[in-house]
């Protein structure tokens, strides 16, 4: 046996966060994608540049992102 058992400092590891019922998704929402920018886009189509406006549009799909607003404004963007 151990002759200090009493002391924490032998508990280094954290068993917790490998139980699957306390896994939390990354909270990277910030620094994830935000989809194309509409002032860039509307500039675009003002000018007549459909086909760059459109790629802008593809380029910048906010294809990895889990907030619905998001995906929602890019569709809008993209009709």
């Amino acid at each position: 046996m151990a002759k200090n058992t009493s002391s924490s400092a032998f508990r280094k590891i954290d068993i917790d966060q490998y139980n699957e019922d306390n896994f939390k998704e990354d909270e990277t929402e910030s620094s994830g994608p935000t989809g194309p920018d509409e002032g860039e886009i509307c500039a675009l189509l003002n000018q007549g540049r459909y086909i760059e406006a459109l790629k802008l549009v593809l380029g910048n799909a906010p294809v990895g992102s889990t907030n619905q607003q998001v995906k929602d404004n890019a569709l809008a963007i993209t009709l």
